[in-house]
């Protein structure tokens, strides 16, 4: 078995119990969708942070996830305002910062329109934090 982002949601839908649920993504093989995208859809689909967390800590383990197809993910501001406006919790949305890639415009320019995007304080210091080229 492999699990996946609909494996969770119908775990989830079937009411299995958290530990359950939890102990699943640390133990069994993975293609967890946990871009920018997947984890809007899986906001929309009511999946909780801690299942996200765990989701993304397994997508990350080589030993668990299945090998990506296609180039790694980078996040550029446009992400990150689709994660904000798709209500992924800000937690989430700083680990992912923290994990993943990035190319940030975080001109003077880019930070007025990350402001005017409702981007909070803590996720624009959390992109400042990446080094150059991360």
């Amino acid at each position: 078995e492999v699990l996946s982002n609909n494996s969770i949601v119908s775990m989830i839908a079937a009411k299995v119990s958290k530990d359950i649920i939890l102990t699943k993504i640390r133990t069994t093989k993975n293609s967890f969708d946990v871009t920018s995208a997947g984890l809007v859809r899986l906001q929309q689909n009511k999946v909780a942070a801690d299942y996200m967390k765990a989701m993304m800590l397994a997508a990350g383990d080589t030993k668990l996830a299945s090998p990506a197809a296609g180039p790694a993910e980078v996040l550029t501001n446009n992400e990150v305002v689709a994660m904000i406006t798709g209500q992924v919790p800000r937690a989430i949305i700083i680990e992912k910062i923290r994990v993943t890639k990035a190319k940030y415009d975080l001109t003077t320019e880019g930070v007025v329109t990350l402001t005017s995007n409702k981007v909070p304080q803590d996720v624009v210091k959390a992109m400042m934090a990446v080094p150059p080229g991360e």
